[in-house]
């Protein structure tokens, strides 16, 4: 996978680029904001609480639900969704925000306490996903132009745009209803040592950029295509 230099990287964030939008974004860290924090209720895994039901991710990237904290492995302990299952989904905005936590130590006197992070930004990022090295045409980075992109992303339409004006193949995938797409992008990313943070983010033959600059879209095509 290449990657657009350090210096390139700083200059294409300064072109245009959509974030997530209010209801789906995080803070550096991916914590929902303060004001959607205070409007969540409190989820911690406690002896008498629940019932739970947990959600992993095993070393082969595939992801995986226990029913106790005893059925999770130790190495799978660091991020573990926790879903309250006393509680309904609309109450824990479970369309929006997940619930994780970190279960590698023994749990305080209190049990463990859970972070809220933006649905988005989890799948987003990556950090949990397997580092699949030699996947690249698995997940479509070496074939041609991919926008990963959403909906309502006015720059995304932009890029859509003028790779249809200069006649460059390409396909769109939906990081938002598309789950294996987010996946794939997250994977390319971490690959590649990228944050992500908005979109669009196009792979122009392997090469990853975020934002949409047409000038750095026809060099890196024209440089690729060769």
């Amino acid at each position: 996978m290449k990657l657009v230099g350090s210096w390139s990287i700083a200059a294409l964030l300064s072109f245009a680029a959509c974030h997530p939008r209010a209801s789906a974004s995080a803070g550096d860290a991916g914590t929902a904001g303060e004001s959607e924090a205070e409007q969540l209720p409190e989820v911690r895994v406690v002896p008498d609480g629940g019932p739970y039901l947990f959600s992993y991710y095993s070393a082969d990237g595939k992801l995986h639900d226990a029913d106790s904290i005893g059925a999770i492995p130790k190495d799978s302990r660091r991020q573990v969704l926790v879903r309250d299952l006393s509680r309904s989904p609309t109450a824990l905005k479970t369309d929006q925000y997940l619930y994780l936590a970190d279960m590698r130590q023994p749990p305080s006197s209190d049990g463990y306490p859970t972070s809220v992070v933006s649905r988005y930004q989890f799948e987003a990022a990556g950090d949990v996903l397997p580092d699949t090295s030699g996947q690249e045409d698995a997940d479509g980075g070496t074939s041609g132009v991919i926008v990963y992109g959403t909906s309502w992303c006015g720059a995304c339409k932009a890029a859509r745009a003028h790779l249809e004006q200069k006649h460059i193949p390409f396909v769109e995938k939906d990081i938002e209803k598309d789950a294996a797409a987010s996946q794939e992008l997250a994977r390319k990313a971490k690959r590649a040592g990228l944050k992500l943070g908005g979109v669009p983010v196009i792979d122009v033959l392997g090469q990853l950029m975020m934002g949409y600059d047409p000038g750095a879209i026809d060099r890196a095509w024209a440089t690729a295509s060769r």
